[in-house]
């Protein structure tokens, strides 16, 4: 009897189970198998359009500082400076010149310097700082010139000012030569007023000297006038000596050797007509 009871409540037991295991099962659904035939995918017969590839954006590296330009020029003229070389004797052959080269290299940095001044004239006040703070004279004096052309009519007013107000004789040095070659009223007016009122005696000297070239150079009778009226008041009463002797010199250079004054019909005017002559 013990048996048959044991064995009913492992049959009741085995019942309760199964009856657990059917309720899980279809309650959280049929598990999956561990691995499924793959679907074969459609073939692809049209080809891919390509893939354009850009470049990533880059920007334009900076410009070289002004100041770097100009040491750099600086460098070139003391080079050819010191390669210089004697002119021969008469009769002597005539060597190579070894800083023929440098010269050139020398001017191809001043044309590339005078484009980017007349691309951007506020660098003029870098380049004229740099100029100021330049020990070389003679060099910043030529790399002025050398920059004269990329002047334009704003960077030349502010030229005239930097002549009128900057406290740096070498500043203003440098203004003088850039200022020389020009052709304007403006520049003009400046160098004559540097030529009697600058307290530095080299830069009168240098006002001077553009303004009797401009002179020479000149066929407008109102810039010879103002060029006579500077040289005969610095020759008169400017207080360095040497001043009133460079004065005086370049007045006979510009009397006995300038251009004379166009012709009325030059200047594209009708000849004056001679007066009647008395019955």
């Amino acid at each position: 009897m013990r048996t048959g009871l044991t064995l009913a409540i492992m049959a009741l037991t085995a019942l309760v189970v199964a009856a657990v295991a059917y309720r899980v099962f279809h309650r959280a659904g049929p598990r999956p198998p561990d691995s499924l035939p793959a679907r074969a995918l459609p073939a692809i017969t049209t080809p891919l359009p390509p893939v354009a590839y850009s470049a990533p954006a880059t920007s334009a590296p900076p410009p070289e500082p002004v100041g770097d330009a100009l040491a750099r020029l600086a460098g070139l003229i003391r080079r050819a400076r010191e390669l210089e070389r004697p002119p021969p004797f008469p009769g002597e052959d005539v060597p190579d010149d070894p800083a023929a080269g440098i010269r050139v290299e020398a001017e191809t940095e001043g044309r590339r310097l005078a484009d980017r001044l007349r691309a951007d004239p506020a660098e003029w006040f870098a380049l004229i700082d740099g100029l100021a703070a330049l020990e070389d004279d003679a060099a910043a004096v030529q790399i002025a010139a050398m920059a004269a052309p990329g002047l334009e009519e704003e960077s030349e007013r502010n030229l005239s000012d930097v002549l009128d107000r900057d406290d740096r004789p070498r500043a203003r040095r440098a203004a003088v030569s850039a200022l020389a070659g020009r052709g304007s009223p403006q520049s003009l007016a400046a160098l004559v007023r540097a030529s009697s009122a600058d307290p530095d005696t080299d830069l009168r000297l240098r006002a001077l000297k553009a303004l009797s070239d401009r002179r020479l150079r000149s066929r407008d009778p109102g810039t010879i006038r103002a060029v006579e009226e500077a040289l005969s008041r610095s020759a008169a009463a400017d207080p360095d000596l040497r001043v009133r002797q460079a004065a005086a010199r370049l007045r006979r250079i510009d009397r006995t050797t300038s251009t004379p004054p166009p012709s009325r019909v030059q200047q594209g005017l009708a000849p004056t007509q001679p007066s009647a002559l008395p019955q």
